[in-house]
């Protein structure tokens, strides 16, 4: 879902690159929609994909967004950490870890 970041983030971005606000809001869309099928992504990552702004204006707008929710007293939300992988990888040779003492 949404996180306060992604909605800070679509509101500067209309505010600072222009952004209609039916595309800012199908950006909130793919975010929930993204979040109801387990994949971590934010707005910023969105907006990118979907050509609404540049790399250097996602910069700008990340700055001013975090900014903004800080002066909140709230906690900004970072980028969508990579996946997690469901097992952990194997070991080099395919060895059992060794028995506990």
């Amino acid at each position: 879902m949404a996180t306060p970041y992604d909605m800070t983030f679509v509101r500067v971005m209309m505010r600072e690159a222009g952004t209609d606000q039916p595309s800012a809001m199908r950006c909130i869309e793919v975010v929930n929609g993204q979040a109801q099928q387990g994949r971590r992504v934010n707005a910023a990552q969105v907006a990118l994909q979907m050509g609404l702004i540049n790399q250097d204006q996602a910069r700008n707008i990340d700055a001013t967004a975090r900014r903004e929710l800080q002066g909140q007293g709230q906690r900004p939300g970072g980028a969508a950490p990579p996946p997690r992988p469901s097992a952990p990888p194997p070991r080099p040779g395919g060895a059992a870890p060794p028995p506990r003492p």
